[in-house]
């Protein structure tokens, strides 16, 4: 039996194997989306997933046990990896694939980005967002494996790098600049000038 809808819900309906799966899809509302979720329902049922709560899984021990062994496997950078994984196995700990949303991957950010490295200065950007890149690599292979079906790290951005350097030219240089504002540059002078002074 194809999608019905029944009063203002949109219900399935189909048999595989011998064994009958019925529900409700209160998400659906249009007759093409209840389609869309009965597909993905069958789906769910051909690699036996259908009816398994996922995401109860430990953040810490799939990183633990899955990750790490993936990323020595095929990862040359697996020991940047392992170091960053023992910030996230400290914050995350005693968390379920489930628990982690985007609100907390927030909270962790603004944490680490306020926090100080062991030379006492404020940690960077650059290095929180690799620590955020990791986690999203957790959660990416989480889902390829079964364990997971979404990653709250899509949600969050990252922070923004500010790698703008103000450099001013030393004595020397400027002289040297302006020796070859001669001939045909010559008429790069004036705007060269009105741009030193400005600076």
């Amino acid at each position: 039996m194809p999608v019905h809808k029944r009063a203002t819900k949109w219900h399935y309906a189909f048999c595989i194997r011998g064994v009958r799966y019925r529900g409700a899809i209160p998400e659906a509302r249009t007759k093409f989306e209840a389609e869309q979720a009965e597909t993905s329902i069958k789906l769910s049922v051909f690699e036996r997933r259908y009816g398994k709560q996922l995401g109860d899984k430990s953040l810490v021990e799939f990183v633990d046990d899955v990750y790490l062994p993936w990323a020595r496997q095929n990862k040359r950078s697996w020991k940047h990896d392992e170091f960053r994984a023992r910030t996230i196995a400290d914050w995350f700990k005693g968390k379920t694939f489930a628990q982690v949303s985007p609100l907390l991957i927030e909270k962790f950010k603004k944490e680490r980005r306020e926090s100080v490295t062991k030379r006492g200065s404020l940690r960077s950007a650059a290095s929180v967002n690799r620590e955020l890149e990791l986690l999203s690599r957790v959660f990416n292979l989480s889902i390829d494996y079964g364990v997971a079906d979404s990653n709250p790290c899509s949600k969050v951005r990252k922070l923004r790098l500010n790698n703008k350097r103000i450099r001013y030219l030393s004595d020397e240089e400027e002289t040297r600049l302006f020796a070859n504002l001669t001939g045909q540059r010559a008429h790069l002078r004036p705007m060269v000038t009105i741009a030193m002074e400005q600076e």
